[in-house]
């Protein structure tokens, strides 16, 4: 301290009372400048909104770009459940995930299935083969 922390007096001295008088300044300009900067930011929107409309008849084009940047969809997709039930927010699990059933509900009945085609042609190139009967007599 720069000096004894009470006065002559027995109040508290003007260094201690100081820091508590400079950070309830500091809290009001900062709530102060938070409200002018809302203020002007709402001022700023509606300037931008009032030309928007202004112009809507001479150039509807400006008024539909304008209407686009300030939509605010945006989708996303929330965790989902993996096999073993428990949920989960990696974005590559989930990916995964509707990749797996995207391919189940897609997939084309018609489509050879490359595993059993495999599995038969393997089969048939271990057993002897014969013509039938039909083919013999020709």
């Amino acid at each position: 301290f720069f000096c004894s922390p009470v006065s002559s007096a027995g109040l508290p001295s003007f260094n201690l009372i100081f820091p508590f008088l400079l950070l309830e300044k500091l809290e009001r300009l900062a709530s102060e400048c938070v409200v002018a900067i809302k203020t002007h930011l709402t001022l700023q929107i509606n300037a931008e909104e009032d030309e928007a409309v202004a112009l809507i008849k001479d150039n509807p084009k400006f008024f539909f770009s304008f209407a686009k940047k300030k939509r605010k969809v945006q989708s996303s997709v929330g965790p989902l459940k993996t096999l073993d039930g428990s949920l989960t927010d990696d974005p590559l699990e989930k990916a995964e995930i509707l990749q797996s059933q995207y391919v189940k509900v897609f997939s084309d009945p018609n489509a050879v299935n490359v595993d059993v085609a495999l599995e038969d042609i393997e089969e048939k190139s271990t057993t002897s083969f014969s013509l039938p009967p039909a083919l013999k007599r020709l």
